[in-house]
């Protein structure tokens, strides 16, 4: 493909990812082999004169014929792991993660749901991530399962009733355990534009990781 079609998101990661191709409106990256996670959509639109990108990391554990009941007993397991970014604090604000909002709306209609803060104390106590989420102030950060990623963070619950039927039919036969971790920021074009990038990557990549090792502990366990 031209140098000219390439897109910028492409070009200044372009070190760190082993192809690409648009797909759906938004920039489907494979980062190489050593990074944690195994694709990064990038979606993107104007807000005034910045563009908000959204950033989606994806981690297959497992996925299509190995679904078996294992794999959807280790899903129950996981899902309850949601979790999303806050910040405390007034003058000097601190990141925190805790759990994930939407689950609490979940559990109302999944008496069964069990909620950990397994990955939020994992997440919270890793140095790469806290350094990188410095670096980073993402807008919005948050991990979840897959089966989350089209139900928005809840403000009003019954904005969700098509989500949350989804999710509950979803949790009683699941067809993957893939996490996501999603990130959207308003970036401008400025000085410093590609560090961004490569900073929020690594982020992703770093939450990733936490992601793999919190989620094997449950398969050891499994």
């Amino acid at each position: 493909m031209p140098f000219f079609e390439k897109p910028i998101e492409v070009t200044v990661l372009e070190d760190h990812i082993a192809s690409w191709k648009k797909i759906d409106g938004a920039i489907l990256l494979t980062p190489k082999s050593h990074l944690h996670f195994n694709k990064l959509f990038i979606r993107s639109h104007y807000v005034f004169m910045d563009k908000l990108f959204e950033f989606s990391g994806v981690t297959e554990l497992i996925t299509g014929k190995k679904m078996d009941k294992d794999a959807k007993s280790l899903f129950r397991s996981l899902i309850g792991l949601g979790c999303e970014l806050s910040w405390s604090g007034f003058l000097f604000k601190k990141p925190l993660f805790k759990e994930y909002s939407f689950l609490g709306i979940l559990k109302e209609h999944v008496s069964d749901l069990r909620i950990s803060d397994e990955l939020v104390k994992a997440l919270n106590a890793s140095d790469s991530v806290m350094q990188a989420v410095r670096k980073t102030r993402p807008d919005e950060l948050y991990v979840a399962l897959s089966c989350f990623t089209e139900a928005p963070s809840p403000e009003v619950t019954s904005k969700f009733e098509g989500p949350i039927k989804h999710i509950v039919k979803y949790h009683h036969d699941p067809k993957e355990v893939v996490w996501v971790v999603n990130l959207n920021k308003l970036i401008s074009r400025s000085i410093g534009y590609k560090k961004t990038f490569v900073n929020i990557l690594r982020l992703v990549d770093s939450v990733s990781q936490v992601v793999l090792e919190t989620s094997r502990s449950f398969q050891g366990g499994a």
